[in-house]
């Protein structure tokens, strides 16, 4: 089974909201008050018999229009030849005809003005046309029987996990072998007994008889009995850590919220040999040191119990170790819209996978990103933009670095997801000894070029061969890189790619020539460039540049058409 498409109209704060990329591992994630929580409750409406008993207020209906219903429907894919698939085909039967791989679930809630409440009704079938009413006992439907939702909220709940626990363990009639209960029988009933001659429990009875007496003349005597059982004596354990034989209570709220999930999975483990698990989780981050967040994304993204997940968050923390999950970004644009996205590394990246993922996990959380080649090029805009006092991060504005020129998984993914994406890069030409092989005489590759002409998908510039030795040796290569920047730089521009004229060094001092005598001495450089100082040790010399620059310097850099990229990310 794996979530296909969801559907939702006329609830809450969404008008209409279509998400068609789903998996079974689902990211939400947005700005505060977006709906993030309305989205997992439109979910577990739709598969919590718990939550649907109580029906929809007026205030579920999006700006209260009761005149309309509230329709809320999945698409789960059943192509795949799973156990959990068996699970759902035992329930659905003849359901599906032959071929079909689609189950449609939907809950629409028409408004009853007489009952006040929106009276909920579940369908399900092959496709939106191919609906029928799903079996239903009491306030239970055919799929009450086929999954088990999990809700875990941002809160801590652990008592009342722990009871929930605890009775479903306690209550199993194997539970307690019959010489402990009879042992625990002859304790409880001793206790009672014991709590009944307390001098204090004396006292209260012959206050209470006393007074009873003055309301009513009658010969009788009020008697106070302790009536603890054993059918109720889960209600009155509770968890402790021990450490080093000496027990205390589960106090910090880190702590306390590691126990409810630790309860709440093995909760789960009971139910997915009967049912399909689905966990709802919102922000799960709340109360837990950045540590704990990275243990439960192991958890959440390599243990096989959290197969099936919708999971909303604020943390980058939370997501550091997904694989293979659906991004879902909500955003406002006049009603509330949704993008969706399927994020998997794909296999030409898997080297880069490490820094891939914890770079996406900031970059999903911003309004803005600036991409750029290494770490060269963010230390320089990270001093520029503090130098002028740009509080772009503050704005949920990011620069990340894609160690090298890998630009287009990272585009691809945050354009999907609605994110604005501003790149820059250097217009890199590699020339004869990579063409060789191919050309007697070498020739050139436009590879600066090229990567930005395939992130937009516009033809690329052909290698070209060199077709004598002195065509070779004459070849000037920042004349080509001059007339290639002239002849792509408007319309790379127009999807927010910024190549350089020649290279990030060059273009650097082409801003700057005017102070260069001054900072070669502040260098203490005499006998080379500044752009061959920078050239040789990329980030040790960065570092060193960056330590000399003042304020004018920054400005223009931030001003120049070069550096165009910094202003863009800052613009509102």
């Amino acid at each position: 089974m794996i979530f296909k498409e969801l559907y939702i109209e006329n609830f809450r704060n969404f008008d209409k909201l279509g998400l068609k990329e789903l998996n079974y591992k689902n990211i939400i994630f947005g700005e505060n008050d977006i709906g993030k929580t309305n989205l997992i409750y439109a979910l577990r409406l739709l598969f919590d018999w718990r939550i649907r008993k109580e029906q929809c207020l007026e205030s579920d209906f999006h700006k209260r229009n009761i005149s309309a219903p509230i329709l809320i429907r999945i698409t789960l894919d059943l192509s795949k030849d799973d156990e959990d698939n068996d699970k759902i085909f035992a329930k659905t039967k003849n359901l599906l005809k032959d071929g079909e791989t689609d189950l449609l679930i939907e809950l629409i809630a028409n408004y009853n003005i007489e009952s006040m409440c929106g009276e909920i009704s579940l369908k399900w079938g092959s496709s939106v046309t191919q609906l029928i009413d799903m079996p239903q006992k009491f306030q239970r439907y055919e799929i009450d029987d086929i999954f088990n939702p999990i809700y875990i909220d941002s809160g801590i709940k652990l008592e009342e996990v722990f009871k929930k626990y605890m009775k479903k363990k306690l209550m199993k009639s194997n539970a307690i072998n019959k010489e402990e209960l009879e042992k625990l029988n002859t304790n409880i009933s001793n206790l009672n007994e014991h709590i009944g001659t307390l001098e204090i429990v004396n006292s209260i009875e012959e206050e209470l008889s006393k007074e009873y007496y003055r309301y009513k003349s009658e010969e009788m005597n009020v008697k106070i009995k302790s009536e603890i059982e054993i059918d109720n004596i889960y209600s009155k354990l509770n968890p402790y850590i021990q450490f080093e034989n000496k027990t205390y209570p589960t106090c910090g709220d880190g702590r306390r919220k590691i126990m409810e999930y630790s309860l709440l999975t093995l909760l789960a483990k009971e139910e997915e040999l009967k049912k399909i698990n689905i966990f709802f989780i919102e922000e799960v981050e709340n109360h837990l040191h950045r540590s704990a967040q990275l243990g439960i994304s192991k958890q959440l993204f390599q243990d096989t119990l959290f197969k099936y997940i919708f999971l909303s968050t604020h943390s980058s923390f939370l997501i550091k170790k997904m694989e293979e999950v659906t991004l879902i970004k909500l955003m406002s644009d006049g009603n509330i819209i949704g993008k969706s996205v399927h994020y998997e590394i794909p296999e030409e990246y898997q080297y880069l996978k490490n820094k891939m993922t914890d770079d996406l996990t900031e970059a999903i959380f911003a309004k803005k990103v600036l991409l750029v080649e290494g770490p060269s090029e963010k230390q320089l805009f990270d001093k520029v933009l503090l130098k002028l006092n740009k509080d772009y991060e503050i704005d949920n504005k990011i620069i990340i670095s894609v160690n090298g020129v890998d630009f287009k998984p990272y585009y691809d993914i945050l354009n999907k997801l609605g994110i604005e994406v501003i790149i820059k890069t250097d217009n890199d030409i590699f020339d004869q000894s990579k063409t060789k092989v191919k050309y007697k005489h070498g020739g050139v590759i436009y590879s600066g070029v090229n990567r930005c002409l395939d992130i937009v998908d516009i033809a690329k510039e052909q290698t070209y061969g060199f077709s004598s030795i002195k065509e070779a040796d004459e070849f000037n290569k920042i004349q080509m890189k001059e007339s290639l920047y002239s002849k792509y730089n408007s319309i790379l521009k127009t999807k927010q790619i910024y190549l350089s004229k020649i290279d990030l060094e060059h273009d650097l001092m082409m801003v700057l020539k005017n102070y260069e005598n001054d900072l070669k001495n502040k260098l203490d450089i005499s006998d080379i460039s500044i752009v061959d100082f920078l050239q040789k040790a990329k980030v040790k010399n960065m570092l060193k540049f960056l330590k000399i620059i003042e304020l004018d310097h920054c400005n223009d850099i931030y001003m120049s058409d070069e550096f165009e990229c910094l202003r863009k990310l800052c613009d509102d």
